[in-house]
């Protein structure tokens, strides 16, 4: 999240002043490194010297020499954000692309622009690099600071210098800093007093993602593109949120080690229809900054207040990372648990974290991957969103949790980025395909509460060459017993051609079935087959063709099946084919 500094300083001014409040530390013996995505730059037409091998989130480490110090605030002695200062850098990696050779020999990082922000400057002035979403750790005990998963981002005049003005603000790689802290002589974190004992309050926790921004992509081979967005979200309710690093502590409230968990997806609009063509894994939540409050960063995300709710933010690099991203059904969305025992994380079962798997590739089903034929060569009318939310247990509104943002996907070279169009907006993509309030005509977007999670079903119809054609949108929001049928009502004796189904596996083998019967048509998972019934957090297309003209709204209805046991039906009025 990028706010102004002003902004930040009228919200420091909003809590009572204290002696602490101007506490500043000196940050020395600073040790720099840059992780580079070594792919990503390769796709770009750069190489880098020298050559070394990736962790296994894919990136390469260089340490830079550092000669200087950083200034921190720390009002009330808790870390705020660097303010002033800089690092002379030496050595580490060269970047060569075409005739332009870069390298960090007398380059200097100093605060951005905006706070907990960075930037990496030539040594002849030019803008090189911006680095933001800060995490931070500070050990009062061993007087350190670690700022780190910083994402390292190319300005627009080294973009250009590489060939690739396009790939402005792109993450390609992401920025760390120790340093020593030399936190004044037995000063101690004193924090507001609505941030000392947590008000659980449940089941009242209410979360909202107030930025879903800067999709990027990360791999790119094979006809697939795997991509990422950063995320910011705030506490908006009056309770605390509990945020524990999976296998680090049994906490309070549950006992466990609970955190949120946030995934992504992306969507085309394409003929007049909404399809999903990306969807994420399952991005663990791992550490809260507490942005935008008197509370020191951790293992809680505090409310404080009204209007004064704690943030954290995550920037795109961190959220595409094989340390923290697993399988969807590994959590039961509707309630927010994850099923630690017998996940990726913990085969065995013996509550010790297994060992990383590295990314096999643009691939990997953790990521999310789209299909570059899904987003070229595709009319001019289409129309891309992604969006993001997060899964949070207690929430009590799971809507506030998401945005979507639409964006104009575009290929440099071998890089896909995402310019966007337009602002951000809160709530569920099937909504701007069709708006609940103002749906327009011969169309309805219905929101289904179960009671074990959410649904959303959107319709569309429209005359074509003087017959009917229908597209419905079926959005699982969070209902975990999965949904395994889809079937409409048309009346006895029309005719109906050009059905059609669409989910975002790229998979015929899960493709539903169509079929038909006097008065219905439907469409059904093939059987034996574990990921064809639709779980939580995606989106299915259904379209056919047909001579009756549509209903008013809610006079018709469509009928959606229930995977798992006891099984059933949700019947959902809406608009549809007239019925006698």
């Amino acid at each position: 999240m990028r706010i102004s500094l002003c902004a930040a300083l009228l919200a420091l001014a909003a809590f009572p002043v204290r002696a602490q409040d101007t506490e500043h530390w000196d940050l020395t013996d600073a040790r720099v490194a840059v992780r580079l995505n070594l792919d990503l730059l390769a796709a770009m037409g750069v190489r880098v010297a020298p050559a070394v091998r990736p962790d296994a989130d894919g990136y390469a480490s260089y340490p830079l020499a550092a000669d200087g110090r950083l200034v921190a605030l720390a009002p009330r002695s808790i870390f705020r954000s660097v303010v002033g200062g800089r690092l002379q850098l030496s050595g580490g990696p060269a970047l060569r692309a075409k005739d332009v050779t870069l390298t960090f020999e007398g380059a200097v990082l100093r605060p951005g622009s905006q706070p907990s922000t960075y930037a990496i400057d030539a040594a002849d002035g030019t803008p090189l690099f911006l680095a933001d979403h800060q995490h931070v750790k500070i050990d009062r005990e061993a007087r350190t600071a670690r700022l780190f998963n910083l994402g390292l981002r190319l300005t627009a005049d080294l973009a250009s210098r590489l060939g690739h003005p396009l790939l402005a603000d792109v993450g390609i790689g992401v920025l760390e800093i120790d340093a020593t802290a030399d936190i004044p002589a037995g000063a101690t974190e004193q924090p507001d007093g609505a941030c000392v004992t947590p008000n659980w309050g449940l089941p009242d926790n209410d979360v909202g993602l107030t930025q879903a921004s800067g999709l990027q992509q990360f791999a790119n081979a094979g006809g697939i593109f795997a991509a990422a967005p950063s995320a910011t979200l705030k506490n908006v309710g009056a309770t605390e949120v509990p945020w524990i690093e999976m296998f680090s502590a049994t906490a309070p409230p549950y006992n466990n080690d609970q955190h949120p968990f946030l995934v992504w997806n992306m969507y085309r609009v394409i003929d007049g229809r909404l399809e999903q063509i990306g969807a994420s894994g399952l991005k663990h939540a791992f550490l809260t900054i507490n942005f935008g409050c008197p509370c020191p960063s951790g293992s809680i995300l505090w409310a404080v207040g009204p209007g004064q709710g704690c943030e954290d933010e995550y920037d795109s690099s961190t959220n595409d990372s094989p340390f923290s991203l697993g399988p969807r059904t590994e959590v039961t969305a509707h309630t927010g648990v994850w099923q630690r025992c017998g996940s990726i994380f913990d085969a065995n079962c013996d509550n010790v974290r297994d060992p990383v798997q590295a990314f096999t590739g643009a691939s990997d089903p953790r990521r999310m991957t789209v299909a570059a034929t899904d987003v070229l060569h595709v009319s001019k009318a289409t129309q891309f969103f992604y969006d993001a939310w997060y899964v949070v247990r207690d929430d009590v509104d799971i809507f506030n949790t998401m945005r979507y943002q639409r964006v104009n996907p575009t290929l440099s070279g071998s890089v896909w980025s995402f310019p966007p169009v337009g602002g951000h907006t809160p709530g569920a993509v099937v909504d701007v395909w069709v708006s609940p309030s103002s749906p327009g005509p011969n169309a309805e977007n219905k929101r289904i509460n179960t009671g074990e999670g959410w649904l959303t079903v959107g319709v569309r119809a429209r005359n074509v060459s003087g017959l009917w054609r229908y597209d419905y949108a079926v959005m699982n929001h969070s209902f975990d017993r999965r949904l395994k049928s889809f079937a409409a009502q048309v009346p006895v004796g029309a005719s109906v051609s050009n059905m059609m189904f669409h989910d975002v596996d790229r998979s015929a083998t899960t493709d539903w079935l169509a079929s038909t019967a006097p008065g219905s048509l439907a469409w059904t998972a093939p059987t034996g087959v574990a990921k064809a019934p639709q779980d939580w957090g995606l989106l299915y297309s259904f379209g056919f063709t047909t001579t009756a003209a549509p209903s008013a709204a809610g006079a018709s209805s469509i009928v959606l099946g229930i995977e798992e046991a006891p099984g059933g039906q949700i019947v959902v009025p809406i608009l549809g084919p007239q019925v006698p």
